[in-house]
């Protein structure tokens, strides 16, 4: 039986609205529309396409996803090329097989995202949901964020008006769940999750995130070599942008140092600055001697046999 939604009365809160649910492909999300399901409410999904979700992100919301629940609206920026470099921008999306938001804005604003700076949520997801709902006059937006996820997210509200709209709702139903209450709801369902959850990732979204571990980028290295290229052509892009538009010829890196080096006086030696190119990050990622780059590895324990999928032989 799944948990009880949040808070406990939510039936009330909704009656008569229309509830639209914010879709990734990841787990959590698809648990909102599973437990919506179970519960007969009707909702209206919607998936906010940032161009830069991988593959099997973007054949799960398309295939077996769709399959259960009809496909979502997909949501973009719908940013344009930059004039004055077209030709570059259009070199990368080839190499990513579609048209990148992601990839336009950073080259419109010369900058990357970065660990301290995530304008990228903000303008690619958030964005394009903040203008969808107030198309549907006192919607409620339902998002899958659980309170064990993050210090933050521990505080957050499970209902509360929209920060950009007070006449459409914030719902977190599963704020009081627990990741095993996640995936027990998906094997109670018949759901099969994201692919990417079996083959070892923690969390599914841009591919990759500015805050992916060590073993994430390890994996996005061995797996899917052809993102590696194009996220090297993105930072020598802006790169490129920078220098033309204010003389800094600093290289752009989609990555932080995770380990960089200063003198006695706290001045970062030469060649240790803030940023490290994609290649020497995955060079010190698929090394087993060095610590995760923004917290634990994740392994074979968050793979097939995390969410109860593996088939071990018996032992004689």
């Amino acid at each position: 039986m799944m948990p009880p939604l949040s808070p406990p009365d939510w039936r009330d809160r909704i009656a008569g609205r229309e509830v639209v649910v914010s879709v990734s492909g990841g787990k959590d999300s698809t648990a909102v529309c599973l437990a919506l399901e179970a519960a007969g409410v009707p909702c209206r999904a919607v998936t906010m396409d940032t161009g830069w979700e991988a593959a099997e992100t973007y054949e799960y919301l398309h295939g077996p996803w769709a399959d259960r629940f009809g496909a979502p609206k997909v949501l973009r920026v719908g940013e344009p090329l930059p004039a004055g470099y077209e030709a570059a921008v259009l070199a990368i999306e080839a190499a990513l097989g579609h048209e990148s938001d992601m990839v336009r804005v950073c080259v419109r604003k010369g900058m990357l995202p970065s660990r301290l700076r995530r304008w990228c949520t903000d303008v690619l997801k958030v964005g394009p949901i903040r203008r969808y709902p107030q198309a549907v006059p006192g919607a409620v937006n339902a998002i899958g964020v659980r309170a064990d996820e993050s210090r933050s997210r521990a505080d957050a509200e499970a209902w509360e008006p929209a920060p950009w709209n007070e006449s459409v709702a914030v719902w977190r139903p599963l704020l009081r769940w627990t990741e095993a209450d996640v995936i027990a709801a998906h094997a109670d369902a018949g759901m099969a999750p994201n692919p990417l959850y079996l083959r070892g990732a923690r969390r599914v979204g841009c591919w990759p995130c500015v805050m992916a571990r060590k073993g994430e980028i390890a994996h996005i290295a061995t797996r899917d070599p052809g993102r590696v290229r194009a996220l090297a052509m993105l930072e020598e892009l802006v790169t490129r942008v920078r220098m033309d538009r204010s003389g800094d010829a600093r290289p752009a890196g989609w990555f932080q140092n995770p380990r960089p080096r200063r003198d006695a006086d706290g001045r970062l030696y030469p060649g240790e600055g803030a940023c490290w190119p994609i290649d020497r990050v995955v060079a010190w990622a698929t090394t087993s001697d060095q610590l995760d780059l923004y917290g634990e590895l994740f392994g074979d324990d968050a793979a097939c046999m995390r969410w109860g999928l593996c088939q071990r032989a018996e032992a004689p």
